[in-house]
């Protein structure tokens, strides 16, 4: 430094340097004072190296002025320049004392000034650093008036301003962590320690003040942009502590959020504000608020875009604190919804930087505050109104905001997944504590909208009148409706003995199932008489004392004898062949007795009777029926249960009488009190038999997943648990807004009168190559995004929801036809589909006409690969010259089935064979797997690691090899389906997934089948052949094939009777249906 000093003194020559000079001499005595014994504080050396400085600088000399900058340098680096303690006056401090030196920078060159911004620079980075508010504040004032300045001047201005933001709010949090520490004299007092961030608002209030000044100024003022930037980095460098300070919070939402609202446009500014009008009404269909822009909004992007980062950063600070939720929806509500849809991309942007954040979601939570229950907010309404602004873009019929819409929502997606994922605790344990008590099941946190507060205050006055008046008529229809018990499912005795007799009547009038009404095909079922006339037709002839009698005898012995037997055996199929053995020897009692006192019976009816009041008994004590028989209603009535029986579909030989009686005994009489309610077959058994629990796998099924997620060791965290409940909470409630923006690429959204996929359209024929190709991405990205929530809603049981989903993803990847060919997403989707089709489907039973869509579709394209039509064409896949050799699939199930002489594989194959067209063979697809599995015998067969390899390979379009690679893995996938399908699904599951394929292979079959025979025309499955085309035969096939495997699969599993019995019920009367209809040659 005394080397730079003399440097200066040589330099300054002249009358007007005689100041500088002087400086110099006195600068240099004060150092050589400072060595030795006697030093002087610390600021005062600063004070005299610094004034040669600042006259040099001021000279404006340029050999001086160099001078001056490697001074204030020097005085950074110099450690005589930092002993001691800094006085309690900050104009002392070192940041102080260069301020006032470097006071003339705006009247500098560009190049210097730039220098002097470094050197703020340096100093912010300094560890020597002494900072407070006002400091802050002087130096954003001097880097503000550089704003304006050349580009690299106001660049190095806003990075010197940025870096002090940042080392200022570096130094609270030392200070806070600090008074938190054990150290400290206030020990972890945590209200003492997150006070020091109250120093941080008088720089907010500054910043602020000085952007409302500049709305006065054409928006095009630098000076906005810069403050605007100056609070996003304070607000991005302050840390979440901070919303533990009263003040802080306080002052947001008194001042601050206020401020940005306004900057961002308010009725004196914008005056093209208009109510919204919607068909003559002021209501607003996609979103919250009444007032909106028609034109673009009076502020500039780039400002806009700051006040976009600082609304996402508020959600970091503040976001968890119900307080200020109201004044963070309004910013939202005037970021999202204000602005007229065009302008509305760069918004939805910043909302998707907030929505891809699983750590800003977490931050979101409100919790309910024991103390202050009726001061709690709705948690997910920033998420509505997030959703609300999106929604509204999706459906604008803008290419480029219906793009960012469809960003926003996949990136949702994609926050939620990794939120599901558990590699990574997004909430804190002490959180975790807190939402596991408030939600303890993963169903208590569906959202179920705004009306479900603790109560109706927070309402109109209207609506709690409107909500009262429906809460009263609930109420008197539940008490009106609360008769249904045992003395009134059937009234007198007298009426139940003249409908005694009419039991093997075909005109029995009985209530129809809810969930059977409107089935056509199990109307057709049923139409299959249950049972047979026996002579009984009057009821003179019909003994109901003795019916009664048998019925009340036959549950004494199935207490006596049969379930002590039961209790000590130990597995399913133990139970159910007690059981049979039980309904063959009451049969062969009562066939033993007198004509005078024996009852008309089979074993079959009277082992479906066993179950059925087994399964009653145990609905009866699920509900504690028997404890409080009167406040409990009856899961069935009387006639459902004799309909349950006798509607079965096997012939069953017990009068209704009997039945009813059976019921009344099951009423008054715990039958499993002797039973243990848990870990027992016979309660596993009937809990497989009626789907009384929640998971559709069986319970032997569920009991080795448990055994091996023990082994595996794949225990679940407290915060992985309420990280599933919050993103299931979060999915919920933005589901119908998700599907309806993914939808929009794909299929369109009918707006009124006019479809907005045709707008789209038209808009999409004017774009250029790279536009086209853009929507052709965002498409693929819908496709994903559907991925991603079908993935999620397995991992959250949400599968009830998935039937939107599914039919999106079906009917874009069946559209294209099997031509050897296939997209890389639409492979996506169908894998989406088959391997998560057991959980879809098992739980939302609709959902299986997409699962099985998706399967045929795979038989099709199987077909098409590696099939020969005739006897010169060949397959599309080339396969190896020495295993060439053609084979039909159902002559070598056929011949499979002759080997194991079973009678109804023989016949089922059969069947499907009689509709096999000769001029179709297929190869033998193992001939394509064998070099594959050769070269490369661990290679990883998943459908996601394929496409990505033919992604890198070639492009979105999959064909040749890989699309036959493909097809093996879906095909397996498939098979694997309906395998566990088959194995594992409990009887209710297993059945609706079994009706829903018959419906499916019906409209496949028959779809046009009344209008050829009206037409004379040739049998379905020799029109194809007939007219030359390649559908008709192999369609038949494939479908009978697969029908018949499924059938086989379900028959041959370790299953009870009662299963068997039931599922032949579903497929007989298909099969019976399409081998009778229209056959020239009839079955031998």
């Amino acid at each position: 430094m005394e080397e730079l000093l003399q440097d200066i003194f040589k330099e300054a020559t002249g009358p007007k340097l005689i100041a500088l000079k002087k400086s110099c001499q006195e600068a240099l005595e004060v150092l050589c004072i400072q060595e030795s014994n006697g030093r002087r504080a610390s600021h005062e050396v600063r004070r005299a190296c610094l004034l040669p400085l600042r006259l040099a600088l001021e000279t404006k000399r340029p050999r001086l002025v160099a001078y001056a900058l490697q001074g204030f340098h020097k005085i950074l680096r110099d450690d005589r320049f930092h002993r001691g303690i800094e006085p309690e006056d900050d104009s002392l401090w070192m940041p102080s004392q260069l301020l006032c030196a470097t006071s003339s920078v705006m009247y500098h060159l560009p190049d210097t000034q730039v220098q002097i911004f470094r050197m703020y620079l340096s100093l912010a980075l300094s560890p020597r650093r002494t900072l407070n508010g006002r400091l802050c504040v002087w130096a954003c004032g001097r880097c503000g008036e550089a704003a304006g300045a050349a580009p690299q001047v106001a660049a190095a201005a806003r990075a010197a301003a940025a870096q002090a933001l940042r080392a200022y709010c570096m130094q609270l949090d030392e200070e806070c962590q600090e008074l938190l520490s054990e150290g400290s004299p206030v020990g972890r007092n945590h209200i003492v320690a997150v006070g020091c961030y109250s120093e941080v608002i008088p720089v907010i209030q500054y910043l602020c003040s000085r952007l409302s000044e500049t709305q006065m100024i054409p928006k095009q003022n630098p000076l906005a942009l810069f403050f605007l930037d100056c609070l996003l980095t304070l607000m991005s460098c302050l840390s979440e502590r901070v919303s533990g300070n009263s003040h802080f919070t306080a002052f947001l939402w008194q001042k601050f959020c206020p401020s940005l609202i306004s900057f961002l446009g308010t009725p004196k500014v914008d005056k093209n504000i208009k109510a919204r009008e919607h068909d003559g009404h002021l209501v607003d269909d996609s979103g919250r608020g009444s007032g909106a822009l028609v034109c673009a909004p009076s502020f500039n992007s780039k400002q806009a875009k700051a006040i976009y980062s600082i609304a996402n950063q508020l959600v970091r600070l503040v976001g968890s604190i119900s307080n200020l939720r109201p004044v963070l929806e309004a910013l939202y509500h005037r970021m999202l919804l204000y602005p007229p849809v065009p302008h509305r991309v760069e918004p939805l942007r910043s909302a998707r930087e907030l929505l891809q954040n699983p750590k800003r979601l977490a931050q979101l939570m409100l919790m309910r505050k024991p103390d202050h229950p009726e001061r709690h907010s709705d948690d997910m309404a920033i998420v509505r109104l997030i959703m609300d602004g999106i929604e509204d873009c999706g459906r604008s019929g803008n290419p480029e905001v219906v793009a960012a819409a469809v960003e926003c929502v996949v990136s949702l997606l994609d926050a939620l997944e990794k939120l599901c994922s558990g590699a990574i605790e997004y909430i804190s344990p002490d959180v975790a504590t807190l939402l596991l008590e408030q939600w303890p099941k993963l169903q208590d946190a569906d959202y179920t909208g705004p009306l479900t507060y603790q109560t109706l205050a927070r309402l109109p006055s209207p609506y709690r009148d409107v909500v009262a008046v429906l809460q009263s008529n609930e109420e008197k229809q539940h008490d009106s409706s609360d008769t249904s018990g045992p003395e009134n499912n059937s009234s007198d005795e007298g009426e139940a003995d003249s409908d005694a007799d009419n039991v093997f009547l075909p005109t029995r009038a009985t209530r129809p199932s809810p969930s059977k009404a409107n089935d056509p095909f199990t109307d057709k079922t049923k139409a299959v008489p249950k049972t047979l006339n026996l002579g009984r037709c009057t009821i003179t002839e019909c003994n109901v004392d003795l019916e009664r009698h048998n019925a009340r005898q036959f549950v004494k012995t199935l207490q006596n004898s049969l379930l002590p037997k039961i209790i000590i055996l130990r597995t399913c199929i133990e139970v159910d062949e007690a059981m049979q053995d039980f309904a063959s020897k009451c049969c062969a009692h009562n066939a033993s007795q007198p004509p005078a006192t024996a009852c008309i019976m089979n074993a079959d009816g009277v082992y479906l009777a066993t179950y059925a009041a087994l399964l009653l008994t145990l609905r009866q004590r699920r509900i504690n029926y028997y404890n409080e028989p009167n406040k409990v209603q009856v899961p069935l009535t009387e006639d459902e249960f004799v309909e349950e029986v006798q509607g079965s579909g096997v012939l069953v030989y017990l009068s209704a009488t009997w039945l009813r009686e059976l019921y009344q005994q099951v009423l008054a009489n715990d039958l499993l009190k002797d039973v243990p309610t848990t870990d027992h077959p016979l309660i596993h058994l009937l809990s497989d038999l009626g789907g009384l629990e929640q998971s559709p796998v069986m319970s032997d099924w569920q009991r080795l997943k448990e055994v091996s997620r023990l082994y595996s060791g794949t225990d679940d965290t407290p915060q992985h648990q309420a990280s599933l409940r919050w993103a299931r909470r979060i999915l919920t409630c933005i589901w119908d807004s998700m599907v309806t923006v993914l939808s929009v690429p794909l299929t369109g959204f009918r707006n009124r009168k006019v479809k907005l996929h045709g707008i789209i359209s038209k808009k999409i024929h004017t774009f250029g190559k790279r536009k086209r190709i853009a929507w052709e991405g965002l498409t693929i990205q819908c496709l994903e995004g559907l991925h991603k929530a079908a993935r999620i809603s397995n991992t959250l049981s949400l599968q009830n929801r998935c039937s939107s989903i599914l039919a999106l993803l079906a009917n874009s990847a069946i559209s294209q036809p099997p031509n050897g060919k296939i997209l890389a997403t639409h492979a996506l989707s169908l894998d989406i589909l088959i391997t998560g089709g057991l959980e879809l489907g098992s739980k939302a039973p609709e959902c299986w006409e997409h699962i099985f869509g998706a399967c045929h579709y795979v038989s099709s394209l199987e077909h098409t690969l590696f099939g020969q039509q005739g006897n010169n064409a060949t397959p599309i896949v080339t396969v190896q010259t020495g295993r060439n050799k053609t084979v039909s699939v159902l002559q070598a199930d056929a011949k499979l089935a002759l080997d194991a002489k079973d009678d109804e594989t023989w016949y089922l194959l059969t069947l499907a064979a009689r509709f096999n067209s000769k001029s179709w063979k297929y190869v033998d697809v193992f001939n394509f797997l064998q070099p594959v599995m050769e070269n490369n015998f661990n290679s990883d067969m998943s459908v996601a690691k394929i496409v990505e390899t033919c992604r890198q390979e070639g492009g979105n379009v999959i064909s040749g090899a890989g699309a036959a690679r493909v097809c093996c893995a879906l095909a397996a996938a498939a098979d694997t389906l309906f395998t566990r399908l088959a194995a594992t699904t409990t009887l209710p599951a297993l059945r609706a997934a079994l009706q829903r394929l018959v419906a499916h292979q019906h409209r496949l079959l028959f779809s046009s089948w009344e209008q050829d025979v009206a037409n004379n025309n040739s049998v379905w499955w020799r029109r194809g052949a007939r007219a030359g085309g390649a559908g008709g035969g192999a369609e038949a096939a494939r479908a009978l094939c697969r029908a018949g495997d499924v059938a086989l699969r379900c028959l041959r599993a370790a299953r009870p009777l009662a299963h068997r019995m039931a599922i032949w019920t579903v497929v007989g009367p298909h099969f019976m249906q399409v081998i009778f209809i229209n056959i020239d040659d009839p079955p031998r």
